[in-house]
């Protein structure tokens, strides 16, 4: 699968994923992603907040496949 699994950096600003906390309903939530850096350590890795467009509060965070480090 490989970098194909993350969203194409021209829809960050508005992606789209199913909720899986509503299944078996297929509820959409939308979200703008927002690259970051981790500050755990010294290497501070590169990565996507997933922002919710409702309520502008960050629901996960992935590796951002952009991130040179």
């Amino acid at each position: 699968v490989g970098l194909a699994a993350f969203p194409p950096r021209e829809r960050w600003d508005d992606w789209v994923e199913l909720d899986s906390r509503a299944w078996p309903r297929r509820v959409e939530r939308r979200y703008m992603l927002v690259p970051t850096t981790c500050f755990n350590c010294e290497s501070a890795c590169g990565l996507l907040a997933y922002v919710d467009k409702d309520t502008l509060q960050v629901r996960k965070f992935e590796g951002n496949p952009e991130h040179p480090g």
